[in-house]
């Protein structure tokens, strides 16, 4: 069996190492309505779409305590699509400071243009 191609994910795979842009995005989301999410809270549903984590994010308890104390009121739907507008225009002004590509990765690429093998990745929010 001979390799065509090979499609990464970005991130974590490709580039930025630990997954550092989301999760610094997530907390400067949730910050900007005064509710402080920590780093194991963000990693514990790493990996579902983006829209869906902050759902989680929110369901979380101390994050409805926190929600409720500020507010008087549990977070909305529309709560939630506007943390995840700010996410994604938080996310996507740094790409560049988190976009470097990780250790290996150019080994990587210049071994599959070396023997003709197609790449691409993905991209999702």
């Amino acid at each position: 069996m001979t390799i065509k191609a090979v499609i990464f994910d970005w991130a974590g795979t490709t580039i930025d190492y630990g997954s550092r842009a989301p999760i610094v995005a997530f907390q400067k989301a949730f910050a900007n309505v005064g509710i402080q999410i920590s780093e194991a809270e963000i990693r514990q549903d790493m990996g579902l779409d983006k829209y869906t984590h902050i759902h989680k994010i929110m369901d979380l308890p101390a994050v409805q305590n926190d929600w409720q104390a500020r507010f008087q009121v549990l977070p909305t739907e529309d709560d939630c699509n506007q943390i995840f507008s700010n996410f994604k225009a938080i996310l996507l002004s740094s790409l560049t400071e988190f976009g470097q590509l990780k250790p290996g990765m150019s080994a990587v690429i210049d071994y599959l243009t070396a023997h003709n093998i197609s790449y691409g990745t993905t991209h999702r929010l």
